[in-house]
């Protein structure tokens, strides 16, 4: 809601306006016009940030589409945890493999059957492998098989988006595909799916890949990871488009009928110092999204749990589920245990 907020008041104060004259089609796609009264600038932004959990489309920023898949993911998860909780651990497997099997045979493709419902099964899967092996994971496989996985992981989530039929290697991955799965599926997100699921298997059981993802450098990178999701293409329509197209706006080029015509990309000197300067104002910025926005949500979310608690809100930040484990061993939890007719 946040991150709907920044693009909506950017695009307000008109910072896109350059983006609707880029000889980029993606960037120009992503321009939103300044609302002309304070009113309809509201309404617009209480349209978007609903919609971005409902229909999964944000007007002002596309790329939020994915957040309620996120949404609807959680519930099936905690469902899924909650209706399993007594259950022993071979049970929950195959509960599942039958999930599993339910969202490959949907078909549906992007939005119901590979992309939302077979990632985050298989999410629960490797949960589940990692507390049964726990810190053993490592030394399940023989050293080459997890690296194996990997790099086959890789070569597998290459599939082509378009045209699988002009190599041989894809063309038989497509055919073998399409054999396995219901008409008309989108058959790339199913090679997305199998592709990262391996890559994630043989980072699970490589010790090598978990010492070099748990590294100083990728622990920033995971950290800010969402909020770099959240914000990248706030900044593209802003910060890059500005720096890119800076001379060329400067003296827009004109027709002979003297409309102006798509701006022009700087060198490629100019263009590379340009993407350099925007990672670092953008991960920069994730930085301080990370310092200073989530510690607020996690106060207003520690707040409002508080209240349904029914406790005095502390004013002391703890993240959620150490404030749940806190409440469980107070006195006041023991002595309702000890009062209860059970």
């Amino acid at each position: 809601m946040i991150a709907t907020a920044l693009t909506w008041f950017m695009a307000n104060i008109n910072a896109y306006h350059m983006t609707k004259h880029v000889d980029s089609t993606w960037i120009r796609q992503g321009w939103h016009r300044q609302e002309p009264t304070l009113g309809s600038a509201f309404s617009s932004l209480i349209k978007a940030e609903v919609n971005t959990w409902t229909i999964g489309w944000d007007d002002y920023d596309g790329t939020q589409w994915t957040l309620h898949l996120f949404l609807e993911g959680s519930m099936l998860v905690y469902m899924t945890m909650f209706a399993t909780v007594l259950v022993k651990p071979k049970a929950r497997f195959v509960v599942y493999a039958v999930l599993y099997l339910y969202f490959w045979q949907l078909g549906e493709g992007l939005a119901v059957g590979a992309l939302k419902g077979l990632n985050i099964v298989f999410g629960m899967f490797v949960a589940e492998l990692h507390n049964h092996y726990k810190d053993s994971a490592t030394s399940v496989l023989p050293a080459p098989i997890p690296a194996i996985m990997i790099v086959l992981g890789m070569f597998i989530a290459g599939f082509p988006q378009d045209a699988p039929h002009n190599a041989h290697w894809s063309d038989s991955m497509s055919r073998f595909m399409q054999a396995i799965t219901v008409e008309k599926s989108d058959i790339r997100r199913y090679w997305d799916h199998i592709g990262a699921s391996t890559v994630l298997l043989g980072i699970f059981f490589s010790r090598n890949a978990r010492r070099v993802l748990t590294s100083p450098v990728f622990n920033f990178l995971g950290r800010v990871s969402f909020p770099v999701y959240l914000m990248h293409n706030t900044f593209i329509k802003s910060v890059l488009t500005w720096m890119v197209y800076l001379p060329s706006a400067m003296n827009p080029p004109r027709n002979e009928k003297g409309q102006q015509m798509d701006l022009q990309r700087g060198s490629t000197t100019h263009v590379f110092i340009a993407v350099v300067c925007f990672y670092y104002i953008l991960y920069r910025s994730a930085a301080l999204w990370v310092t200073h926005v989530d510690p607020f949500c996690a106060k207003l979310v520690n707040a409002a749990t508080g209240w349904a608690y029914g406790e005095a809100t502390s004013r002391e930040s703890r993240p959620i589920l150490q404030t749940i484990e806190r409440r469980q061993h107070s006195p006041r939890h023991e002595k309702t245990k000890l009062d209860s007719p059970a």
